[in-house]
């Protein structure tokens, strides 16, 4: 389910160099993690900002 979930959010936006991402059930942070993988910026330090509750 979370691999579905991520490719989802990061449809049509793997080539932006900043992204955002918001879960607000954060839970374990894995649908966090897997999404950073379908990133093609995700080892940039600061690329991706992760907020969550």
């Amino acid at each position: 389910m979370r691999l579905i979930l991520a490719r989802i959010l990061t449809a049509g936006r793997e080539d932006i160099p900043t992204y955002s991402l918001y879960d607000p059930a954060m839970g374990s942070g894995s649908l966090l993690l897997t999404t950073a993988s379908y990133m093609k910026h995700d080892g940039i330090r600061g690329a991706i900002k992760y907020y969550g509750q």
